[in-house]
Order: structure tokens, then C-alpha cells, then sequence
């Protein structure tokens, strides 16, 4: 679950699910029915991407400031592109499991 992003990039928040596909050696994670991504890029950084396309070019909207093992471990922190610069945002956050509905 990535959650906590209020502003410009609020449309990459949600539920993603692993999938069985490998980019760089590691999981690549897909939003359930949207075309947005969770992948790590080649110097350690999960990025969060808008389409597949961006994938294979490592681009995207939202990264983690720092190389990880996976996006839920523990003390990682994420930025977002504004259009002009990344912007740290301590509010992001990658956690196992799933949106509590209760």
C-alpha cells in the first residue's frame, strides 16, 4: 500500500500487488487496475511510474530518496516530481498488506 501523498501525484497512492515480472533483478509491483508501477531502478531507488512505458526508461513521478531492498523497508523516505523539482514528502509511505476498510 503507498499511501499519504495529498498533493499533484494523489492518483499514484493506492493498492499495488506483486507481480511475477523481475525489472533490475527485483519485484516489480502493479497498481490493481490502473497502469501504474512500483520497480526498482538500476541504483537502488523504487520509483513509482505512471505507465509500463515508463518502466523500461526508469522514469517516473515519485522515488525513494535513498537505495533499498524493497519500498517497505524500514526508515525509507520518497520525494515527488512537482513539474520543475523533487519535493520531499514525509507522509509517503509503502507498507505491506492492504488498505484497511473496516
Amino acid at each position: 500500500l503507498l499511501s499519504g501523498h495529498t498533493g499533484l501525484r494523489a492518483n499514484l497512492m493506492g493498492e499495488y500487488k506483486m507481480e511475477e515480472e523481475r525489472v533490475n533483478e527485483y519485484p516489480l509491483y502493479k497498481k490493481a487496475e490502473e497502469d501504474h508501477y512500483i520497480f526498482r531502478i538500476k541504483s537502488g531507488n523504487w520509483m513509482v511510474a505512471e505507465e509500463r512505458a515508463h518502466v523500461d526508461g526508469n522514469l517516473g513521478w515519485i522515488h525513494t530518496q535513498g537505495a533499498a531492498p524493497l519500498p517497505t523497508s524500514e526508515g525509507v523516505t520518497w520525494q515527488y516530481w512537482d513539474g520543475s523539482k523533487w519535493v520531499p514528502d514525509d507522509a509517503i509511505s509503502a507498507i505491506d498488506g492492504e488498505r484497511d476498510t473496516a
